[in-house]
């Protein structure tokens, strides 16, 4: 695995991490010519117990869509 880009390397580790997380979801698209990621989990918050947060990115390729995420959270 050598020949992965910096973005599909930063995916594995995310799926690695949240594996056995319940609410865990990543989606990755292509239509049109274009590449959709969208990715969420449940959160434990102080104030509320549990938060989904979610991220979404859109581009012509995956590492495009992958490096415009646009987390809800931020």
């Amino acid at each position: 695995m050598d020949d992965i880009t910096e973005q599909e390397r930063q995916m594995l580790i995310i799926i690695r991490e949240n594996a056995n997380r319940d609410g865990f979801a990543l989606s990755i698209r292509w239509q049109d010519g274009a590449c959709e990621i969208a990715m969420s989990a449940l959160v434990s918050t102080l104030k509320s117990g549990q938060k989904l947060c979610s991220a979404r990115g859109v581009g012509a390729s995956f590492a495009a869509a992958w490096d415009g995420m646009n987390p809800n959270w931020a």
